[in-house]
């Protein structure tokens, strides 16, 4: 819109001009309200494209800097290490939760864990698990799990379906309630889960392509 203003602008200006030329006349100066109306759409349309440009820049810039904090939201374990109440193998791989935005930044340390993908199954409270999101309680397993829920229905839950556990931690649930805490290892306590049921499957832990 700016831009036809800015030729229409233009092209009366071109026109206004022709009509005292061609009659030999000299041309008279331009009214301050006409200067106005000439040169502003044009200026606007200036304005306009430098902040198109800008705002390209800055969005160019913030997707390098979420692509670089993707270095530490999504990284391999180089040895074993302690999580909570169990101890992650070498080559686990983990997705970290790193907020958006120029303001968060984080460390790739075991704090805020979204996802845990195994690279072999790995038992926990007797239970093959190849995959486990420590915040939500979704496991995906790596075999068949035959329990019992708190109505006493036998279940099966299949390995091509992700089990749902209660986690029972009061401790995790404060820090989710006080946003400015980090979620620590230490939370991990699968000591606690109960059996909820099955659920279908989801993506948890895997980084982007």
């Amino acid at each position: 819109m700016l831009a036809l203003f800015s030729i229409g602008s233009a092209a009366y200006y071109m026109i206004w001009r022709c009509k005292y030329t061609r009659l030999g006349l000299l041309v008279p100066p331009l009214k301050k309200w006409q200067r106005y109306l000439l040169y502003s759409p044009m200026v606007l349309f200036i304005l306009f494209l430098l902040l198109i440009l800008w705002a390209m820049k800055e969005d160019a810039e913030f997707v390098r800097f979420e692509k670089d904090k993707d270095k530490n939201r999504y990284f391999t374990l180089k040895e074993a290490t302690p999580f909570g109440e169990i101890v992650l193998p070498k080559g686990t791989q983990i997705r970290k939760y790193i907020p958006q935005g120029y303001q968060y930044n984080a460390p790739a340390d075991l704090n805020d864990v979204e996802g845990i993908q195994f690279p072999y199954p790995v038992t926990i409270n007797g239970i093959s698990i190849i995959e486990i999101a420590p915040t939500t309680g979704f496991l995906r397993l790596a075999e068949d799990y035959h329990f019992t829920d708190k109505t006493g229905k036998a279940i099966t839950c299949s390995k091509t379906n992700y089990l749902n556990v209660h986690l029972n931690n009061f401790d995790l649930r404060t820090i989710y309630n006080n946003k400015n805490l980090p979620i620590p290892p230490s939370t991990f306590k699968p000591s606690l889960w109960t059996f909820s049921d099955c659920n279908v499957p989801v993506e948890l832990a895997s980084p982007p392509q």
